[in-house]
């Protein structure tokens, strides 16, 4: 199951509740199992890791042009685990999901370079392309507005690839992705004002990848024609929203 919900930087309502989630006691042994995982995971790779928490979604809902969104919060544990615990999470109630939010960009040069990258062996999800995201935790940034997720967005893509607020032309609310795992993310498209060439002088690489890509429009479509990653239906949305641009200018 994947779900696109659209929305636009301004139209969301954000209210929050220190409310920490607690999860079902027949999902406790298998999320305790994979935290323990990680723990070891993290020994061995030297990447840091700690169980802070992260803002989940309880419920959301439409109120005319406006995206309705009610935050509280989970640990680091429990989002972490939730993939595995997913069979069991579809059965309840969406406000009893773990629900786990994220942040996650989809970075185009000014020349039309689209950026992706490659996790490292020290990620907890090694070797597998991603894009600029991260969990939206709570410890670094408090989030009441859709202001306060670009500023978060904003400290992701400056940590994970060196990508400064400056080089940053626009940023656009994408939509709302659901998935099987009930993480939920936020897709923004980040339209830069420098070049892939420019790009490559100043990117830089964290624990989190091994390498980053730069795909032209044809190696994108080629890539989410071939690779089955959860992100794939927003590239669809991605490519339709760059197409408009390019219309308009």
């Amino acid at each position: 199951m994947r779900k696109l919900t659209d929305f636009k930087i301004g139209h969301l309502d954000i209210s929050n509740t220190d409310t920490v989630y607690v999860p079902p006691k027949r999902a406790l042994p298998t999320i305790e199992q994979h935290w323990q995982k990680a723990e070891k995971h993290s020994a061995a790779s030297g990447r840091p890791l700690w169980n802070g928490l992260i803002y989940r979604l309880n419920k959301v809902d439409q109120a005319q042009k406006n995206l309705r969104l009610d935050f509280s919060l989970t640990d680091y544990r429990c989002y972490l685990a939730a993939p595995y615990v997913k069979d069991y999470m579809k059965a309840l109630p969406f406000s009893k999901r773990i629900n786990g939010l994220y942040v996650a960009a989809h970075v185009i040069t000014a020349d039309g370079k689209y950026l992706l990258g490659v996790t490292s062996s020290n990620s907890l999800f090694p070797h597998t392309h991603d894009l600029i995201s991260g969990s939206l935790n709570k410890d670094e940034a408090l989030v009441n507005s859709s202001k306060d997720l670009v500023k978060f967005l904003e400290s992701e893509l400056f940590e994970e690839s060196g990508i400064e607020k400056d080089h940053i032309k626009t940023t656009e609310g994408i939509c709302l992705l659901q998935t099987t795992s009930t993480r939920i993310g936020f897709f923004f498209l980040v339209r830069l004002k420098i070049s892939s060439k420019q790009l490559q002088k100043i990117l830089r690489l964290n624990f989190e990848h091994q390498k980053l890509l730069l795909l032209t429009k044809k190696e994108l479509i080629n890539f989410a024609q071939t690779e089955d990653v959860h992100f794939n239906p927003t590239i669809t949305r991605i490519l339709s929203e760059a197409k408009k641009q390019s219309q308009i200018e």
